[in-house]
């Protein structure tokens, strides 16, 4: 997929840019741009599984403080309803 855009790419910029030069090794520049997208692709993929990571964390964070006050409210009430 990425050979037949960057293929595609070169012939309309052949045709529409008259200072346009194509480079001589195509083949590297096309196995360059597919190890580019591989390691941004897998890079993006780490982070998403971080932020999942963190952001799990801080639920469970947040439902523990929660679960705290509704404690502390709770022993609050008793405290009331024993006086």
């Amino acid at each position: 997929m990425v050979a037949c855009w960057q293929i595609w790419i070169w012939r309309n910029k052949t045709i529409f840019e008259d200072e346009f030069q194509r480079l001589t090794n195509h083949i590297y520049m096309i196995l360059k741009m597919v190890e580019d997208i591989d390691k941004y692709t897998q890079h993006f993929f780490n982070l998403s599984q971080t932020l999942h990571f963190y952001l799990t964390k801080i639920d469970i964070l947040k439902k523990k403080m929660h679960m705290e006050e509704l404690i502390y409210q709770f022993s609050l009430n008793k405290n009331v309803i024993s006086t």
